[in-house]
């Protein structure tokens, strides 16, 4: 499962019940009759869809992206395992909401994060996975 987000609390442990979310954001984790838990997925209605390119800009492959809306209690994961993951100088896009959001960049040596930040979309400018 994707880590809940360290300034969010996330689950409360005891009852599994999630803090309300953002009238525009909708996150869930489905769970099957044993207790087995999805990953959490997150929709946020009203918001424009923004294919947004990521640059790596830095020295280090970049094996997998979190990003999640700046108000949502867990991250989407966006796993790149390769070969190749994403090298030096390579640029992905990915859908996401037209809204402020917040990404942890995470390398491929022993799953190093990279950089942790905060953006809002524009699709017509590639955002450095490690800003400066």
């Amino acid at each position: 499962m994707i880590p809940p987000r360290p300034a969010s609390g996330g689950r409360a442990p005891d009852d599994k019940t999630l803090p309300a979310p953002d009238p525009a954001q909708v996150q869930f984790i489905a769970a099957d009759s044993s207790g087995r838990e999805s990953a959490a997925g997150t929709f946020v209605a009203g918001a424009q869809r923004v294919d947004q390119r990521f640059s790596n800009n830095s020295e280090e492959a970049v094996c997998s992206i979190l990003i999640a809306p700046s108000t949502a209690d867990y991250y989407d994961a966006f796993v790149f395992p390769g070969p190749p993951p994403i090298r030096p100088g390579d640029e992905i896009t990915i859908p996401i909401a037209g809204v402020r959001q917040d990404v942890r960049t995470i390398g491929c040596a022993d799953d190093d994060r990279l950089a942790e930040f905060s953006f809002d979309p524009d699709p017509a400018e590639a955002q450095d996975l490690v800003p400066d």
